[in-house]
């Protein structure tokens, strides 16, 4: 039996039970999302099948400020190395400038997701 769910982006359809359980477990399907269940939507936290069904948890909010404070740290290292003569102290300034560009993008692209908890 094949099974649908109307999420805010749009509907998704899964082949089986199974299928919707892991991505309700995944957090593909959010609890407040709508399922197809015997002909009538209901919200997924109501319907039975997927009431055990252990969701993940999202990372803390606290690991985002502990990779900014990072990202802070190593950019000033970054500077200070940068503003050294030699090619040496350069070239270590570089290569952590380049660490905390993908904190960064990390931290963005978290923050961007976090708008949406559930997802």
């Amino acid at each position: 039996m094949s099974y649908r769910v109307r999420t805010s982006e749009g509907e998704l359809d899964f082949a089986s039970l199974a299928e919707l359980q892991q991505a309700y477990g995944g957090g593909l399907v959010a609890p407040e999302d709508e399922v197809l269940d015997a002909g009538t939507w209901r919200s997924a936290r109501s319907v039975a099948a997927l009431a055990g069904v252990q969701r993940k948890r999202r990372g803390s909010r606290l690991s985002q400020w502990g990779f900014t404070l990072a990202a802070v740290a190593l950019g000033i290292a970054a500077l200070v190395l940068l503003s050294r003569p030699g090619w040496g102290a350069r070239g270590a300034g570089l290569t952590l400038a380049l660490v905390v560009s993908s904190l960064l993008t990390r931290v963005t692209y978290k923050a961007y997701r976090g708008g949406k908890v559930s997802r």
